[in-house]
């Protein structure tokens, strides 16, 4: 039998039947005031509830412990444990719930903590802060993570959660307002991750100092290779010189030019700018590139506008020809090429005479309308271009170290383990593409070809005799159609002809003479030359036709069936001046193994 007890305290239950019911079964008691009450029936007083409240919180009985507190009118002891309760049920939705309601979850119970830390004192106040930065962990908060452990004075902590949050400025004032308290190799990290952090971004500016010096700050930048920083921190500091070599390390040769034109400080500044010029225009616009595909970079057209820029006064004779070189190329200045041909041929730089003649004879010419004076000239300066072409094909080593300027030429990079790249859109590139039979000599690259040294020279062989047989069969084409190197001895000897379209060309008898006779066996010395440069090249060749039908030519120039005067005064010089075919290196003298005498 149980026996409930009930204080009474509203007198309408004394009307109520059941009350009555209740009394009369003795299923309760009737207590009143002043009668012994057992002890079970004593209400406990609010010291009992905080105490056995508690008791119960210490055992992690959070709800019990609630109850308690609350009927103790404890509000501090309620919140508190209104946030365990939160926390609890976040904790039982992992592995349940979706990651966003988790941490939804923990951040409300972080505010709870946060909330009873903020009106606790002592100890008991940074506790609870780090139980509350704890949750805001798990619910993703880190910035709220940070200001909560420095709250509970844990600054070592709040740092590296500000850096986590991406905060560096609050970090910055975490380092340097709570130096002695934090670990140095965590107090040195951290420096390290600011430093890089606002070095690496020109526009953010730090709260505090973050080098105690220039010198300082240089050393970081260049440890870390943070160049965009330092080469501000350079320019600033007005040491352009430097700069420039940190953009040619970085392959950024027209910023490293521009460096160099502004510095004032080092005698060769100007010379390096140069260099740094010819080597990049050495690329862009190598030997057969034309100039409209190469003005299509625009770095190209960039690099044209710095060469009027340079000091030309401070420059070697033959730095300063070069620029003059490039400059004459890309504005197709051909007048000034073939006056630099004269040039570079006296002092031995004859891949720079070679590129110069090869932009000259770029242009389509139509040679048969010539006259006599015209022809000779152009013959001169053609005989010219392709001996060159022969020199530079029969070279024993165009690869060389005393041959690399033929690697300029040609964009050749050299590679390790004594292999080349060919680069791509260059002359010999465009030959391995074009020719199917060269492409057994190269081996596909992603900047081009790649090729071995006796590969690489074998291409650069057979591509200038190419160029060479093409450019000779069509000035020899023409020329058997030029009525220059053919005189009319119908018109000579009688002042007409008959003929339409005469396919000589009528020389009047007055005009006769020995410049013009000499000037005509001229024009058929340099032809039958600038053929023997061909067959030299391409041994194997059956057109001797062409030879033959020149020297026939010639024997009929050298004794005319119409005598004159004029005849009689051959000007020997013409042979004397007459240059073998050979071999030379690029530096030295010709090599007298590889000379080839002219006979009839």
């Amino acid at each position: 039998m149980y026996v409930q007890t009930i204080c009474i305290s509203c007198a309408a239950w004394f009307d109520d039947p059941l009350f009555s019911d209740l009394l009369e079964s003795q299923s309760l008691i009737s207590c009143v005031c002043g009668s012994d009450v057992p002890p079970l029936a004593v209400p406990s007083t609010l010291e009992e509830l905080a105490s056995s409240g508690r008791s119960l919180f210490l055992h992690k009985h959070y709800l019990q412990a609630l109850h308690c507190f609350k009927r103790a009118d404890l509000r501090c002891e309620v919140k508190v444990c209104e946030a365990y309760l939160l926390r609890k049920a976040a904790r039982s939705s992992v592995g349940v719930a979706s990651l966003n309601v988790q941490q939804r979850a923990f951040t409300t119970a972080a505010d709870a903590f946060a909330d009873y830390a903020a009106a606790a004192t002592g100890s008991e106040r940074r506790q609870y802060y780090r139980t509350s930065a704890d949750s805001y962990v798990r619910g993703g908060q880190y910035l709220n993570v940070a200001d909560t452990y420095l709250k509970a004075e844990e600054f070592e902590l709040a740092a590296k959660q500000y850096r986590k949050a991406g905060s560096f400025d609050r970090t910055l004032h975490v380092l340097t307002d709570h130096s002695t308290v934090i670990p140095e190799k965590t107090a040195t990290d951290l420096w390290i991750v600011c430093r890089l952090y606002y070095c690496g971004r020109s526009n953010n500016q730090a709260p505090v100092p973050l080098f105690s010096s220039s010198e300082e700050e240089l050393e970081f930048l260049e440890e870390y290779d943070l160049d965009g920083a330092r080469v501000s921190l350079l320019e600033s500091r007005t040491m352009y010189y430097e700069v420039a070599e940190i953009h040619l390390l970085e392959n950024h040769p027209m910023e490293a030019i521009q460096a160099f034109l502004k510095d004032n400080r080092n005698i060769d500044s100007a010379a390096r700018a140069a260099d740094t010029l010819l080597e990049f225009m050495g690329r862009k616009c190598s030997f057969r590139i034309t100039p409209k595909a190469a003005v299509v970079d625009d770095s190209v057209r960039q690099a044209i506008a710095l060469t009027d820029q340079l000091q030309v006064e401070k420059l070697e004779s033959i730095t300063r020809n070069l620029i003059s070189m490039f400059q004459s190329i890309l504005r197709e200045d051909h007048e000034s090429l073939k006056k630099l041909v004269l040039t570079f041929q006296e002092h031995g730089h004859y891949t720079a005479a070679l590129h110069c003649l090869d932009h000259f004879f770029a242009r389509s010419t139509d040679i048969r309308p010539f006259q006599l004076h015209e022809m000779a000239r152009f013959l001169e300066t053609f005989h010219t271009y392709a001996r060159l072409l022969y020199q530079t094909s029969t070279l024993p080593d165009p690869l060389g170290r005393r041959e690399c300027d033929v690697q300029r030429l040609l964009s050749v990079v050299p590679l390790s383990g004594d292999k080349f790249l060919i680069m791509s859109g260059t002359f010999l590139y465009n030959n391995v593409t074009k020719t199917p039979w060269n492409n057994r000599l190269v081996s596909v690259d992603q900047f081009g070809y790649t090729a071995s040294r006796k590969n690489t020279t074998e291409l650069i062989r057979r591509s200038i005799r190419t160029l060479l047989k093409d450019k000779v069969l069509a000035v020899d084409e023409m020329c058997c159609h030029a009525p220059v190197f053919l005189q009319c001895l119908s018109f000579i000897v009688s002042g007409t002809c008959q003929r339409d379209q005469c396919p000589q060309n009528h020389v009047t008898r007055s005009s006769l003479g020995h410049v013009q006779y000499n000037a005509h066996v001229a024009i058929h010395m340099q032809l039958i030359l600038i053929l023997q440069l061909l067959y030299s090249a391409h041994p194997s060749m059956k057109q001797w036709e062409s030879m033959r039908d020149w020297l026939e030519h010639l024997y009929e120039v050298l004794a005319p069936p119409f005598q004159h005067k004029s005849s009689e005064e051959l000007d020997l010089r013409i042979f004397l001046s007459v240059e073998p075919i050979q071999k030379p290196s690029i530096s030295d003298d010709f090599d007298e193994n590889h000379q080839f005498e002219f006979r009839f």
